[in-house]
């Protein structure tokens, strides 16, 4: 049964083509007679072409915002209206909260549409296109709700990230380097080493990417071998959602306290990765929230986190640079201790 499971999905990834290409000659290109194309309104003004190519473009505002019941709702009222079926194809444009919803409205709509993405942001390239979850938030949580469904197709455009600010650049690579931290001494060495241009950007996304696949190919419904990709997640979704805060800053801080909470709560842990992550610390001069700033509040949110199982957390560690593993340790006993760690639970 296992061996059917995992040649089952691994057809289904390799159903989903990850492409490098210039988006504005696709979309040219292309026949877009069946095509419905979903974009982020800050976009608008500089993909012209798009309202040239297809009559049917909708634009919407991104960010964690969009990831509502209610835009499931506008969403789903778009594709009954149109009467889309499985015979059309929807293209994505926009950053990793837009691509979830998209994502997660054509999961379930017809039991699965042809979905193309075309990430806009480096976090969307290196992470949220990747791997086919798709989630919406819930009550003040994070991904509460969704679905895990591979895209047909996945472009990416590098002349996106000219439109970036160089925090969203920051954004995106925090997630490359935890990429690197689980699987890849030589990506952390060149993230440590190179100067950032748009070569070496290309490089290492390529690198994470592939980090990435490689991890979801083994487990595509995050059983035991995807939960690494939840490294500094554990605590950072709580920072993101207390503090409202940047995704991409919330993992760094995340995997920053994690791993030295861990050096002491699980041992084994070389010292090497909390210096690597210091110096990537101050080379991207990334903020730290200071143990003072890590309020209950933020802990207490733990207890939602999606790695609990049969109140067992499933905890991604990085023991050296490069080098990983699951280890489930009894969630109630995590958070107490994370609480001592953080010095308010007196």
């Amino acid at each position: 049964m296992s061996k059917l499971y995992i040649n089952l999905f691994q057809e289904l990834l390799k159903s989903t083509k990850i492409e490098f290409t210039d988006f504005k000659s696709y979309i040219i290109k292309k026949k877009l007679k069946s095509t419905i194309i979903f974009c982020d309104k800050k976009l608008k003004d500089l993909l012209p072409f798009l309202n040239e190519c297809s009559n049917n473009v909708f634009y919407i505002s991104g960010g964690e915002k969009v990831k509502s019941l209610k835009n499931v709702n506008i969403i789903l009222n778009i594709f009954h209206k149109y009467e889309i079926n499985r015979g059309h194809e929807i293209i994505c444009v926009g950053g990793g909260s837009l691509l979830d919803l998209l994502g997660f409205c054509c999961s379930i709509w017809h039991r699965g549409l042809n979905l193309i993405l075309v990430p806009t942001t480096l976090l969307a390239m290196t992470d949220a296109s990747i791997g086919g979850k798709n989630a919406i938030n819930f009550k003040n949580y994070k991904n509460l709700i969704g679905t895990i469904y591979f895209p047909t197709k996945i472009l990416i455009d590098l002349k996106f990230l000219n439109t970036l600010k160089k925090k969203q650049i920051k954004d995106g690579l925090s997630e490359i380097i935890k990429h690197g931290l689980l699987k890849s001494k030589r990506l952390v060495t060149d993230l440590i080493d190179k100067k950032l241009n748009f070569n070496t950007i290309k490089d290492v996304l390529f690198k994470s990417i592939s980090i990435k696949c490689k991890i979801i190919t083994k487990d595509p419904c995050e059983r035991k071998e995807r939960f690494l990709l939840n490294f500094g997640h554990t605590l950072g979704h709580s920072i993101e959602k207390t503090f409202r805060v940047s995704h991409g800053l919330s993992v760094f801080n995340g995997m920053f306290y994690e791993t030295i909470f861990n050096v002491s709560f699980i041992g084994g842990i070389n010292q090497s990765v909390v210096e690597v992550l210091k110096e990537l610390k101050c080379k991207y001069n990334y903020k730290l929230f200071s143990k003072e700033e890590i309020t209950k509040k933020v802990i207490d949110k733990l207890k939602y986190d999606k790695k609990i199982i049969e109140k067992e957390i499933n905890l991604p560690i990085v023991y050296d640079v490069g080098k990983s593993k699951i280890i489930k340790v009894n969630a109630k006993k995590y958070i107490q201790e994370m609480e001592k760690f953080f010095q308010f639970n007196n």
